[in-house]
């Protein structure tokens, strides 16, 4: 006979459409994101909402800072190699995650916005959400 793991995330609800339905979306922060000779990288880490496509960019991203911090430094100091990848990584990553933030706001506010604005503002505000959210402004100018 074989045994699972436990799930860890039984006692969690699903969500529910009163509770943001099928877009609810996790976010993981971490205080750190290493442990004596480990780092964790990607969503292990941190989240960034799928509606920027950053994700494996992130994932990728981080591994790569952590493997040529090794080959400067070497595996004999991987201990400061990891704290500064923590360190140096971190601000990075926040950044891309604030970008996230901003666009979940947007699309969690979409519901609000369908059947109020004009088809065509909905079009354009929907057509320039990335651009407005990497510049920091809200997507509801238009024609």
């Amino acid at each position: 006979m074989t045994t699972r793991a436990p799930n860890r995330l039984a006692h969690r609800e699903r969500p529910t459409a009163s509770r943001g339905g099928p877009r609810a979306f996790a976010s993981v922060a971490l205080p750190t994101w290493i442990g004596p000779r480990a780092a964790l990288v990607g969503d292990a880490a941190h989240t960034a909402h799928l509606s920027i496509g950053s994700g494996t960019t992130l994932a990728i991203d981080d591994a790569h800072r952590l493997i040529s911090a090794v080959g400067v430094h070497g595996p004999g100091r991987l201990d400061e190699v990891l704290i500064r990848y923590d360190a140096e990584r971190r601000p990075q990553v926040e950044a891309v995650r604030e970008i996230s933030r901003q666009s979940l706001r947007w699309w969690y506010g979409l519901d609000h916005r369908w059947g109020r604005l004009a088809p065509d503002r909905l079009a354009w505000s929907f057509d320039h959400t990335d651009r407005n959210v990497l510049a920091g402004r809200p997507a509801l100018g238009g024609p």
